[in-house]
């Protein structure tokens, strides 16, 4: 319910239609975004439907056929989390707020929703200090 506010119509499909244009100009075939299956029932150009009509409309519209990818679509962000553990991602090097600023808002649906992914892998999320992860558990016990 959080997540609804951040909805921004066609946003992928603007911003896929830019990533597909500049691949198709430097002569690449592949592009990737990180739709993933709790974004599915908010955003409707985060389905899958949607990642295959755009790889079709791709190929009929570029030189070289761009395919568009999104491997995370089938999991959750708990599960793409887990992944990223195993994996050895520095998770501290990456973001998720909508807010922006200097740090994150830890209030966002997608701070609660990184917040719980952290969680359900019990594990702390490394981006955040001590006194924002006891704030952020806070607020997605409320939420979650």
């Amino acid at each position: 319910e959080t997540q609804k506010v951040t909805v921004v119509p066609a946003r992928n499909l603007i911003f896929l239609s830019f990533a597909i244009a500049r691949a198709e100009d430097l002569g690449l075939d592949e592009v990737y975004y990180a739709a993933h299956h709790n974004d599915r029932a908010v955003y409707p150009d985060c389905r899958e439907e949607f990642v295959d009509a755009l790889s079709k409309a791709s190929e009929i519209s570029t030189y070289h056929g761009v395919e568009v990818y999104a491997p995370f679509i089938r999991m959750t962000k708990a599960e793409i989390v887990k992944l990223g553990l195993e994996l050895g991602v520095d998770y501290s090097r990456t973001w998720s707020c909508y807010v922006g600023g200097e740090r994150p808002c830890l209030k966002c649906g997608t701070c609660i929703e990184r917040t719980e992914a952290f969680l359900l892998n019990n594990t702390k999320d490394p981006l955040l200090t001590g006194g924002e992860w006891e704030i952020a558990v806070r607020v997605c016990r409320g939420y979650c």
